[in-house]
């Protein structure tokens, strides 16, 4: 959820014509047919190709975007961190964008971030936005979008 809220806000912040790379970071064990990876590639083609087509608003309404979706493959012994920053130094990426269950974490005694988003701010030299999801109703959620 929390990486969903950060592609949205990605695509609230950006400007007709922007490029927006979405990736999940795939382990040596994961096959594209893995229930997880499957299910991840799903939903990020489903709202590419929303995007793409303009339809189903309010998502469709970024159809002047050039999303992609990057399902990223990283080696042995490599930190998924590694990977996304090493994705976004090869793309000179403007700015990174990362997902954070910070409320969810914190109710449970936690620190906002987790080691995943905690590392790739450390790593990245580029600019970075962190996103965390907050539970609101559907309603707030599609109008806001």
């Amino acid at each position: 959820r929390a990486s969903t809220k950060a592609f949205y806000d990605v695509l609230r912040i950006s400007k007709p014509g922007d490029t927006i790379h979405v990736v999940h970071v795939k382990s040596p064990a994961e096959t594209s047919d893995s229930g997880y990876a499957a299910r991840v590639e799903m939903l990020y083609g489903t709202l590419c190709t929303w995007i793409k087509e303009g339809s189903h608003a309010p998502i469709g309404n970024y159809k002047d975007r050039n999303v992609e979706f990057h399902m990223v493959p990283k080696s042995v012994g490599e930190l998924v961190p590694e990977v996304v920053v090493k994705y976004a130094d090869e793309l000179q990426a403007d700015f990174v964008a990362v997902g954070a269950n910070a409320a969810e974490r914190v109710a449970r005694g936690k620190a906002p971030l987790g080691t995943q988003s905690l590392k790739i701010c450390m790593l990245t030299q580029r600019n970075i936005m962190v996103s965390s999801w907050i539970e609101v109703s559907p309603k707030v959620y599609e109008t806001c979008v």
